[in-house]
């Protein structure tokens, strides 16, 4: 799913450059950042530049 499909407050699997995975909420777009809450409500971001490298599956 390209990145500029995310939904706020929908559940997403997110596949990163290292092949790694992780299941976290997407929480809205600022400051050219995608921010991110996991199940253990930890926040993240990851940086417009780089978006387009990683792989994100819709769960809900």
């Amino acid at each position: 799913m390209p990145s500029n499909e995310l939904k706020v407050d929908k559940i997403y699997e997110i596949e990163f450059l290292n092949g790694s995975r992780l299941v976290a909420k997407f929480t809205g777009f600022k400051n050219g950042r995608y921010y991110f809450r996991d199940q253990d409500g930890h926040e993240f971001s990851i940086a417009n530049s780089t978006i387009e490298y990683h792989h994100f599956y819709r769960l809900d």
